[in-house]
């Protein structure tokens, strides 16, 4: 400061920045400078970085440097009005002349520390937008996000971000995520965010702006083969398994125009009366062709005048994959595949039905729910081998951590998955066989329109035939199977 000012321009200078709001401002500069660079460099040496660190560092600490950046001279301007309203200065504002030198070497170093601040700022700003585009970022808010965090990291979309789904890309739908978001964070922290978080999310975007960018569903040409085990609520947990040829359809010029995607094909459009688009009175086709079929339901026929009052949903992939990256197994799903991979051991008789019970216990908390599933199975299993209930035990709890989250109150029953029709409604919403023209077409019904049943193994021993065998039901209901939706008995428990 010696070779710009004489003494009496230093104790100017000091006089206009010595005020209670450019101290602040100092202060502000200071500490977010300093904080940042240090869990910046934290975060470089030691490859790690909490998401809570992320959020001081690159959420809150660039507002508060831009702050005090904006207070400093804020208070020098208010200081300077002061002493010239006083008489003290002669002059309303700050003036500088060229002709002097200390103005001009006053006005380099101006320059370069603007340019430095800008740099400063730039990069804050970058990552902040970067971090707030992450996923460690968006799973931060705890507990609210455990269900969707933990379930995000098991599923097939588990090294996709978060806000390549929710969000995509362009900067109207990012700057609309984060409008959404500031509500989110104020229900965060009043605590009045429901529990669970409700479904589906009426702001997400299409699928085709999103999940299309790397599905690209008219080129979907191949049959997909699946193999589902199970094993019956009975003492020797008797095993079976369905292994089905799945049509998925697609392109007609490069393969066939029927199967599943065939809903891509065309346009579906249809009507609902519930949140959760369970309940399909209404469904309209319009064909490539341009022709048009229009389907009520005879279950639960609605009139015109309440049609018009309903809003009118064009069919979007996520109308059935509802559960892409966020998927809650049932207690019926969770022992199934615990038992078919060796987690849990056959040898441990009724450990279907044991295993199952003991997931759908009303537990409060996740300790609790380790100490009723510990009690529910050692008192069934006091007598057999210690390392199999042990086993089991652990296999149990984990998946249990896995798929209930008993303090948003989130189950598979809460969130459940609108492919297949096994435990929910699903393809049933319409494929329900009463789904009526004005003319008596029907929306089918029919099994082989979505799958091929390539073999099965049950207690009518192991069918197998490349052109498909009849299902039979592993337990005998007299055919009630065929017009009883599997989800009425099926409920996951």
């Amino acid at each position: 400061m010696k070779r710009f000012f004489n003494r009496e321009d230093r104790k100017s200078f000091y006089e206009f920045l010595y005020n209670p709001v450019s101290l602040i401002g100092f202060v502000l500069l200071t500490l977010s400078t300093s904080t940042y660079v240090v869990t910046a460099l934290v975060g470089m040496v030691s490859g790690k970085g909490g998401a809570y660190s992320g959020i001081v560092t690159f959420i809150i600490m660039p507002p508060l440097f831009i702050l005090g950046l904006f207070l400093v001279p804020v208070g020098a301007w208010r200081r300077q009005r002061y002493l010239h309203k006083k008489g003290i200065t002669k002059s309303h504002f700050f003036s500088i002349d060229f002709n002097i030198p200390r103005h001009r070497k006053l006005f380099l170093v101006f320059t370069v520390l603007t340019l430095f601040v800008l740099i400063l700022v730039s990069s804050m700003s970058y990552q902040a937008y970067h971090y707030s585009e992450s996923v460690k970022f968006c799973s931060s808010c705890h507990p609210v996000m455990d269900p969707e965090t933990v379930t995000h990291a098991l599923s097939p979309h588990a090294r996709v971000a978060c806000v390549e789904c929710h969000v995509g890309s362009g900067a109207g739908w990012y700057v609309k995520s984060k409008l959404s978001g500031l509500y989110q964070v104020y229900a965060t922290f009043t605590n009045t965010y429901p529990r669970p978080i409700e479904t589906p999310i009426t702001s997400l975007r299409p699928a085709r702006d999103t999940c299309e960018q790397c599905h690209w569903p008219q080129f979907f040409i191949d049959d997909k083969v699946v193999t589902r085990d199970y094993y019956q609520r009975d003492e020797d947990n008797t095993h079976g398994s369905v292994t089905l040829q799945m049509h998925v359809g697609g392109h007609p010029g490069y393969g066939r125009p029927t199967g599943i995607h065939w809903h891509i094909e065309n346009i579906v459009e249809f009507a609902t009366e519930d949140p959760q688009k369970e309940e399909i009175p209404w469904v309209k086709v319009i064909y490539k062709d341009g022709k048009q079929k229009t389907f009520m339901s005879t279950d639960d026929p609605i009139s015109k005048e309440k049609l018009k009052t309903l809003k009118i949903h064009r069919m979007d992939c996520i109308d059935c994959h509802n559960r892409p990256s966020h998927i809650f197994h049932s207690p019926e799903e969770i022992m199934n595949s615990l038992m078919a991979t060796g987690q849990v051991s056959l040898n441990l008789a009724d450990i279907r039905a044991i295993g199952a019970d003991a997931l759908l216990g009303e537990y409060k908390t996740d300790a609790e729910a380790d100490k009723g599933i510990e009690k529910a199975v050692r008192e069934k299993y006091s007598n057999s081998v210690p390392d199999e209930v042990g086993k089991a035990i652990s296999a149990i709890k984990h998946a249990y951590h896995q798929n209930f989250f008993p303090k948003m109150k989130v189950r598979w029953n809460v969130h459940p998955s609108n492919i297949g029709h096994w435990q929910s409604k699903g393809c049933f919403r319409c494929h329900d066989g009463n789904h009526k023209t004005d003319s008596g077409e029907i929306i089918s019904r029919s099994c082989s329109l979505c799958h091929t049943i390539l073999s099965q193994v049950s207690n009518a021993g192991t069918r197998f035939d490349i052109k498909g065998v009849p299902y039979i039901h592993p337990v005998d209901i007299d055919g009630e199977w065929k017009t009883t939706n599997c989800s009425d008995c099926h409920t996951g428990e």
